[in-house]
């Protein structure tokens, strides 16, 4: 092939790539710029890069604490700077503080939480879950190191909103008010979104068949009815639900939606393997405009491969 022809093909390749990967025009950072001598047949499938600028990584860490196992969570954190998403959530019981009534206990987990997570090389997510924020004492000490126990935030026109599941509980009546707060903020929190190609909602209860529905127990009812108002406020939107608490992995469809409750990052675990739905894990999460793909990434399976040796 003479240097003319070579050069065309050259051009012709980058191109042709762009285009097909969506950029409608040459970008260096995602063509292929492809060297070879012979015309005809190729040694690949194609060049569409799978590039679409829309779509992100994230990863959706599981349970912590209750009975927490020694090094699991700060192991994970080196495993996901690893996998390198774009930024990190939780499903909430990252301290081990239910039972805790002492002030400078709190503030001895949170610390050791908080160096943990700050190893990680992009933005993480907090979510309260019973061992976080268990009553009053504890969601103080969460306001004030934290501040909002629920919010919401978008990112490339995905809304993600991270709701506080013992609001919606309620139990003992230590938040009065609170859940009807939270509701009002969901209800406005939607209605201010309308450019937005899917939700994600994050909470640490799977609320929705909480104790074994639809045969729930009276004193559960309160429970339940009230996480139906949360179901009902999101109304036709398409979106993905991610909770935890359980320590054991599911996967269901309700209202069309995908609800699914993550196994652990570390917390208590017989760790009967994938049949149980007990293991160690974090979600790695590609967001596309038809909704999330998920993977369940086993901390098993991560490893680092500049520290593996072979004899």
């Amino acid at each position: 092939m003479n240097t003319a022809k070579y050069a065309a093909l050259l051009l012709t390749t980058s191109i042709v790539s762009g285009c097909i990967a969506g950029h409608g025009h040459h970008d260096a950072r995602t063509s292929f710029v492809v060297k070879h001598h012979v015309e005809g047949k190729v040694p690949w499938t194609h060049l569409e890069a799978n590039a679409n600028p829309d779509n992100f990584q994230f990863v959706i860490v599981g349970d912590r604490t209750g009975r927490p196992r020694p090094g699991a969570f700060s192991n994970a954190m080196h495993q996901i700077n690893l996998m390198q998403p774009e930024f990190v959530v939780s499903v909430g019981d990252l301290i081990n503080g239910q039972k805790t009534d002492e002030p400078e206990a709190i503030d001895r987990m949170w610390n050791e939480f908080d160096a943990m997570v700050q190893r990680l090389g992009m933005p993480f997510f907090y979510v309260s879950g019973n061992h976080d924020c268990y009553n009053p004492l504890m969601g103080g000490k969460w306001t004030g190191r934290l501040g909002p126990s629920y919010y919401s935030f978008t990112y490339k026109q995905v809304q993600f909103i991270v709701l506080n599941s013992m609001f919606i509980l309620n139990e003992k009546n230590q938040w009065p008010g609170e859940h009807e707060r939270q509701l009002a903020f969901l209800k406005e929190t939607l209605a201010e979104e309308s450019d937005i190609r899917w939700t994600v909602l994050i909470v640490h209860h799977p609320l929705w068949n909480f104790k074994n529905e639809p045969e729930i127990p009276e004193t559960f009812r309160p429970i339940h009815e009230r996480w139906l108002e949360i179901e009902n406020a999101m109304g036709d939107r398409e979106y993905t639900l991610f909770a935890g608490h359980r320590h054991r992995y599911d996967y269901e469809v309700r209202n069309d939606q995908k609800y699914i409750t993550l196994a652990t990052t570390g917390g208590g675990s017989r760790l009967r393997g994938v049949d149980h739905g007990e293991f160690d894990h974090f979600l790695w999460v590609t967001m596309t405009d038809d909704g999330p793909i998920i993977a369940n990434l086993l901390m098993d399976g991560v490893l680092d491969g500049e520290r593996m040796q072979t004899d």
